[in-house]
């Protein structure tokens, strides 16, 4: 499953306001990349099934860094686990429930 691929959701960069005062979107995230912020919503992410919502979140880390799922097998963690287990990368979700 690649929900990118698939046409399942887009990511959208926008600001915290816009995404507070002129959507509807559920969640924001704040992606950190070595001190650099970028500002997500994932249009569709809302209309996905149980399924694909418990895989974007399974790889929600893959989605921030590449905009897709890494199955490969790995002896040891990948690059992308590397980033988050060193705090070189990071986010955090705001919701909408929360406002």
């Amino acid at each position: 499953m690649d929900l990118t691929r698939d046409k399942k959701i887009e990511r959208l960069n926008m600001s915290f306001k816009e995404w507070l005062e002129n959507t509807k979107y559920k969640n924001f995230y704040v992606y950190r990349c070595q001190g650099e912020y970028e500002y997500i919503v994932w249009k569709g992410l809302d209309e996905l099934n149980e399924d694909e919502y418990e895989h974007f979140n399974k790889f929600i880390q893959d989605y921030l860094v590449s905009n897709h799922p890494d199955y490969t097998v790995y002896d040891e963690m990948s690059e992308t686990q590397h980033g988050f287990e060193d705090n070189d990368l990071s986010y955090c979700v705001h919701y909408r429930t929360d406002y």
